[in-house]
């Protein structure tokens, strides 16, 4: 999988963008002397240089506040460019196997669909101009019905734990035909989000893992039974899940994947560098001769891999959220080396092993054999950059705690052998493993009772992994509120994976990003004081049916800066103690983590709602003037895309910067950052931090252009 962000609104080691007004962060650049006056001429050669910064490690790195993907495009793809792997060769996502049984293993690897192509795609749009060649694309997929690539963007780009994915269409083909078994698009007020983030996953062990490349995820989409097209008829496997869909009255089909062991700088031009610091100098002089040889400078997407399943979507399932029983970190293991000495990170403490989350259903075979599939997708972490499974933790025991029978009773449900979630097995079945159930174990223990994962080396037992019987999602987690608007999230709530039959309530609890915005990339969430949001029906609210609705708009106390809160749900039995809630919630731990809590991100968008009748009165100030009124529009809206996303110019061939290029593509800028374009992969800025009071601004110029006056539009 390759993914193509642009990194210069990341605030990674240099904040140079507000997130607060979607602005340059002028209080931090003018310390380099750089203002709103001179930052054309000042903000780019200093963005494209070496600069040194100091995190909180205390050692000095050298990177350019550009970021390693400065000319990215928010895009990402199942399948990586030649052009973006050592060997030249590029890479594919494939169809390994299947199964069409619980606990069938070896999966049957010998159907047609095995090495077919999986791909993910955007929204289409014509781009009838396109010779054949460009049509074929890059040679692993045709451009199918025109699609564009799928995109990202983080609601909060200070974060790591707010990325949103936009996808049309899943695509099961060849290189010739990206159809042609099987494709289908995914409904349109519908976005998938990063799961289970856990930026533990890689324990990095050789210290040969770059920054967030220890990090995974986890990724859903769905899609429904009447968008479906199944193409052809010759794959039995294919065939199975059209018939089971039938069978079981299925909503249509799941698909779920976990990305994880990211690589940077992969292309064969960083070979020769040694240090992150050869490689950043290497890409800016890379960068230039392209731009000095009249090119397009080059993409630096991260590569990473990828393992996932195709299967059913069920009534009242999540589109974007794994289903089944929660299983949530609980425990670390700490590492030690062959002779039994403790391995120490760099602080000199001992490193630690934490499992990722895990979700669990019980089934039984058509011979009647009860099974517990467990999907470990996400959960046993690899050891270094080869991608190897940390298998120290020897023979899992995947147990359950029976009710009545006091905390320290449970019974054995199964033992899972290291071969059986190693780097081999995990790969060959996406980390679902079937686990027969043990005869000593009932129907009512598995119904009633808590599951567990617990393991064992050197004759430590430790809990890895402990259910959270009542769960609360959402597939709303990426969320934008305008100046004075009101946002809506259905949350559902599930008991053991199920629709409670018992009354619950829902407590809710509002966070904001530690360090505030705009800084360094904040690394937890703390309790806001006062309160953010004002939410409705309140922070304690009614679950009927395993759902509740709220609503939440910004509350009074926020001032004139906006915030990008985070809404934490944790439900409980009605008439128990609500739920003890943490001050502070943080990347990895026991309890509540980035990778365990049940949340959703809200975006405030700056608050514009006087900046329509300011450019009114500016361009009354100026008798019209189309430059005057264009001086305006750019200041406010378009400089900070010409500045920090320069992908819009090189590739897109539409200069922010200039007005002819603006005032020529204004009917196309308009239709693309229309408010029912959000959740599309096309939706301009991709970003997603365009104001209604900017839109209605563009609106206004555009009516400027037209017919000499700037009238005002409604919102």
């Amino acid at each position: 999988m390759s993914f193509n962000p642009a990194t210069m609104n990341n605030n990674g080691l240099f904040p140079t963008y507000d997130f607060r007004t979607a602005d340059l962060y002028w209080h931090f650049l003018n310390v380099y002397g750089i203002t709103a006056e001179n930052f054309r001429e000042k903000f780019p050669p200093w963005a494209f240089s070496m600069q040194g910064s100091r995190p909180a490690s205390g050692e000095d790195v050298y990177e350019p506040p550009s970021g390693w993907n400065a000319y990215g495009a928010n895009d990402w793809w199942l399948h990586v460019q030649p052009r973006h792997t050592p060997d030249g060769k590029g890479a594919v996502t494939t169809v390994t196997g299947g199964q069409t049984e619980y606990g069938a293993l070896p999966p049957a690897t010998k159907d047609p669909l095995v090495g077919a192509l999986v791909n993910l795609a955007g929204d289409s749009f014509p781009i009838a101009d396109l010779t054949a060649q460009e049509q074929f694309g890059d040679g692993h997929f045709p451009r199918a019905a025109h699609h564009s690539a799928a995109t990202m963007a983080d609601n909060n780009p200070d974060s790591i734990w707010s990325t949103a994915f936009f996808v049309n269409r899943i695509q099961i083909g060849d290189k010739t035909d990206s159809e042609k078994y099987f494709y289908g698009d995914i409904e349109d007020d519908v976005h998938s989000s990063a799961r289970w983030n856990n930026f533990s996953r890689n324990l990095n062990l050789k210290d040969d893992v770059f920054r967030d490349g220890t990090g995974a995820t986890v990724i859903q989409a769905c899609v429904r039974r009447e968008n479906l097209q199944f193409a052809s008829d010759e794959s039995p496997l294919m065939n199975a899940v059209k018939q089971e869909m039938e069978n079981q009255k299925a909503l249509g089909v799941m698909v779920r994947f976990s990305v994880y062991l990211t690589h940077y700088f992969t292309a064969p031009e960083f070979a020769t560098c040694t240090t992150q610091k050869e490689r950043f100098i290497r890409l800016l002089d890379l960068w230039k001769q392209d731009l000095d040889a009249g090119n397009p400078p080059r993409r630096n997407p991260c590569v990473s891999r990828v393992v996932g399943t195709i299967g059913l979507w069920h009534d009242r399932e999540f589109a974007t959220v794994p289903g089944g029983r929660f299983l949530a970190p609980e425990n670390s293991m700490p590492l030690v080396d062959a002779k039994g000495h403790p391995v120490n990170g760099p602080d000199g403490k001992q490193r630690q092993a934490w499992f990722g989350p895990a979700v669990a259903e019980v089934h039984k075979s058509s011979g009647g054999t009860r099974f517990v599939s467990l999907d470990l997708e996400a959960t046993v972490p690899e050891v270094d950059a080869a991608g190897e499974k940390e298998t120290a933790f020897g023979t899992l025991e995947l147990f359950v705690q029976v009710p009545g029978s006091g905390a320290g009773t449970t019974k054995t449900v199964a033992e899972i052998k290291p071969e059986a979630y190693d780097r081999q097995a995990y790969e060959a079945t996406s980390g679902i493993i079937d686990v027969p159930v043990d005869g000593k174990v009932t129907d009512a223990d598995l119904a009633t009772g808590t599951l567990g994962v617990r393991c064992k080396p050197n004759s430590q037992q430790i809990t890895m992994l402990t259910e959270k019987v009542l769960t609360a999602q959402t597939d709303s987690r990426s969320n934008y509120i305008d100046q004075g608007g009101t946002g809506t999230v259905v949350i559902e709530v599930r008991d053991r994976g199920v629709i409670p039959t018992g009354a619950v309530k829902l407590l809710l609890q509002q966070y904001v990003p530690d360090p505030l915005p705009p800084a360094r990339n904040a690394d937890s969430w703390v309790k806001p004081a006062p309160d953010v949001l004002t939410i409705t029906p309140g922070t304690v609210v009614d679950v009927v049916d395993g759902r509740a609705e709220i609503a939440f708009k910004a509350a009074a106390t926020v001032g004139k800066d906006p915030q990008l809160p985070v809404i934490a749900f944790f439900p409980y039995e009605a008439g128990s103690p609500q739920p003890a809630v943490p001050d502070k919630v943080t990347w990895v731990g026991p309890g509540w983590s980035f990778a365990s809590a049940f949340y959703c991100c809200v975006r405030m968008l700056p608050f514009d709602n006087g900046l329509p009748a300011e450019f009114a009165k500016d361009c009354e100030a100026h008798g019209n003037n189309q430059k005057a009124a264009w001086d305006f529009v750019y200041r406010k809206i378009f400089y900070l895309y010409d500045m920090i996303f320069p992908v819009m110019k090189h590739y897109a061939a539409l200069d922010l910067g200039d007005k002819t290029a603006v005032d020529r593509n204004i009917d196309q800028i308009l239709e693309l950052c229309a408010t029912d374009m959000a959740n599309s992969s096309l939706y301009m800025p991709v970003t997603r931090d365009l104001s209604s009071g900017k839109r209605q601004v563009l609106e206004m110029y555009r009516n400027l252009l037209r017919t000499g006056k700037p009238q005002e539009v409604a919102k």
